[in-house]
């Protein structure tokens, strides 16, 4: 079961500090952890932010005139090292800055987030991921993954909310394959071949492809047919006025807000990943979020074109494969290292997501039957499985209790139980050390010669002059319990076995009565006793 970091940033500013919380979740919806904390002030952070940005946005030449985007030529040649050096020296402040930033501070509380993550992290890697839930805009724009909590977990992606959200209602497609509407719009100064050659080399897909399509167009095509799963964009964005907008052609453009009752219809029916890839996209994404999609990933800022075809071949490559969503993010972001020419690369994509959803892997993408059915009628049928499973659990238990039970009585397992029984007591005895309390006398070969020397009348391997001599040393210790290993059929003399007699520290051996051809042997009395 995977489960889901939140960190939620709250009240405050960049010069007073934030309220912060973190919450760890399993997917299923079980909260497991809630902690509360402060994050530090940090007057610097959103400076060095703007001024990477004016120093990318110069490096790259891109810019918009009037209605078209263009690309100055002479500012792309001259580019090289002052620029880009320019441009690096910022990315290693902001990075430097942000870092410290999110060590440990005053606030005790923020140091228990900290162990808590990281303790997450380091006991689920593979199946965490980390969303930063927050109220303002230039929260989600700063690099999050260059934290030191996350610098050994590589594939640890991170999404990005608003503090409001809703659970969308969770449709699946009636595709065999993965629905994708893929929309090329204008291409001005920008080459979209690559991006229709990752999508067309796609396993399990469906893609419909409309290039440069009047609006209209897009419009029915969103709202036709049984669902998407993916819809996609490539071509010319930004933020204006604080709505999104895309660039369909040269001479149309539409805002999510002159499309949404088509966006909503298609995610009623299943639409549950939108990618743009194309610059600007954060306004796009929050948009989109209102309208309770549940992922979607867009360029943060400006973007490249060599960049924005690297990351989408890589993303669709590592999700196509069964890598997650997430995993599949991060991992593309972070190839885009490869373009040293633009630094801050790999802080463009990012993913904005629905908490209350699970990030769907590519094979939850394509159809199952028991998908198609209505949310209603599907949520009963999960009930009804859960109960029918631990029905079958219960009943499976009963057997296989009933089955051991069944043979241990008829005896099967004692050789077995008692083979094991003895390795246990090997085992144990091999570990253990002999208490100093206790004094073993043994009588070996040494002290049989020793008595037949002396004259001592044997019977056995010990005489009862030996024994009593035995007994004289003992005494002198003042030991609590005196135990006898040896038994004679005829007894000891009356000297020993009077000694002993009243002595209730001493304990001797007997031998009981065996049957033998029904017959009983004789026994032997224990010595004083």
């Amino acid at each position: 079961m995977g489960r889901v970091a939140i960190l939620e940033i709250g009240h405050g500013n960049f010069q007073q500090g934030f309220e912060v919380s973190l919450e760890i979740k399993e997917d299923e919806g079980q909260s497991l952890a809630k902690l509360d904390g402060k994050l530090p002030a940090n007057t610097n952070i959103e400076n060095l932010y703007q001024s990477w940005q004016q120093s990318f946005y110069r490096m790259t030449g891109i810019y918009r005139n009037d209605e078209n985007w263009e690309v100055d030529d002479l500012a792309t040649n001259i580019a090289s090292s002052d620029l880009v050096t320019d441009c690096w020296q910022k990315v290693q402040q902001l990075e430097a800055k942000m870092q410290l930033w999110l060590q440990p501070s005053a606030d005790i509380n923020w140091q228990k987030i900290r162990e808590r993550l990281a303790q997450e992290l380091a006991g689920h890697s593979q199946e965490i991921r980390l969303i930063i839930k927050a109220r303002k805009e230039e929260l989600w724009k700063l690099p999050w993954h260059i934290w030191d909590l996350l610098s050994d977990y590589p594939d640890v992606g991170i999404g990005y909310s608003t503090n409001e959200h809703y659970r969308p209602p969770l449709i699946q497609t009636t595709y065999n394959k993965v629905g994708i509407l893929a929309v090329f719009g204008s291409s001005k100064n920008i080459d979209l071949t690559e991006d229709l050659q990752a999508i067309n080399n796609l396993k399990n897909t469906e893609p419909v492809f409309l290039h440069q399509p009047h609006s209209r167009e897009l419009i029915q095509k969103l709202r036709g047919g049984q669902g998407w799963d993916i819809f996609f964009f490539a071509g010319h964005s930004q933020t204006e006025s604080n709505a999104g907008r895309i660039y369909l052609n040269e001479r149309e453009s539409l805002t999510i807000d002159q499309f949404k009752n088509a966006l909503t219809e298609a995610i009623s029916k299943g639409l549950k990943i939108a990618i743009f890839n194309s610059c600007d996209g954060l306004k796009l994404a929050q948009e989109l979020a209102d309208l309770r999609i549940p992922v979607v990933i867009v360029m943060q800022e400006i973007v490249p074109d060599r960049v924005a075809q690297s990351f989408l071949t890589e993303f669709l490559t590592e999700y196509n494969c069964g890598q997650p969503l997430y995993t599949a993010v991060r991992r593309a972001q972070a190839r885009l290292e490869e373009f040293t020419d633009y630094p801050g690369a790999t802080w463009l994509p990012l993913i904005f997501q629905n908490p209350t959803v699970i990030p769907p892997k590519w094979i939850d993408l394509i159809t199952t039957p028991d998908k198609l059915l209505p949310q209603s009628k599907s949520g009963q049928l999960k009930k009804q499985s859960r109960w029918y499973r631990l029905g079958q659990v219960f009943l499976s238990s009963l057997m296989l209790t009933g089955l051991v039970t069944g043979v241990r009585w008829l005896g099967i397992l004692q050789p077995w139980e008692l083979r094991a029984y003895d390795r246990l007591v090997q085992l144990l005895k091999s570990k253990e050390t002999p208490d100093p309390r206790i004094l073993v006398v043994t009588v070996d070969h040494t002290d049989i010669e020793y008595q037949d020397s002396q004259g001592m009348e044997r019977i056995g391997s010990l005489s009862d002059e030996a024994l009593d001599q035995g007994l004289d040393e003992l005494e002198k210790l003042n030991p609590t319990t005196i135990a006898l290993d040896i038994y004679r059929p005829n007894g000891f003399n009356s000297i020993i076995a009077n000694r002993v007699q009243d002595d209730n520290r001493f304990f001797a051996i007997c031998k009981i009565q065996e049957l033998n051809n029904n017959k009983y042997s004789e026994g032997v009395k224990p010595l004083g006793r």
